[in-house]
């Protein structure tokens, strides 16, 4: 199973670390953006660039998980939802939600120990 991670760009280190227990329990993580070492906007083709590829990842995902646990001034993770929200695929939120837009579509938890131990559950 393929799973994607959405979230704040600011949230990325700690968002690694829970990455690296979705491998661990067998699940592959497509989210290249968490690699990234800068942010690139306001370079127009690296930033153009780097949002086709996260789409990508998103439309070859079986499941995507929002991460709202840090606010995000740009709301390229509020996009990278609604985009999700148009495929017929399991969505998940951590943290609160935010927007009403939230309200649709997804099973919310708390904290990423509330999700992974669901998550793990599911195997």
């Amino acid at each position: 199973m393929i799973v994607f991670i959405a979230g704040s760009f600011a949230a990325r280190r700690r968002l690694q670390t829970y990455r690296q227990k979705l491998r661990d329990l067998g699940y592959t993580v497509s989210s290249s953006w968490l690699d990234e070492p800068i942010e690139t906007w306001p370079a127009v083709e690296q930033s153009k660039a780097q949002a086709i590829r996260d789409l990508q990842e998103i439309k070859v995902a079986d499941a995507f998980i929002l991460d709202t646990i840090d606010c995000t001034t740009m709301g390229n993770s509020y996009i990278e939802f609604g985009f999700a929200l148009g495929r017929m695929m399991p969505k998940y939120i951590i943290g609160p939600r935010r927007n009403h837009y939230l309200l649709i579509g997804a099973r919310q938890f708390e904290t990423w120990e509330d999700f992974l131990d669901f998550f793990d559950s599911r195997i």
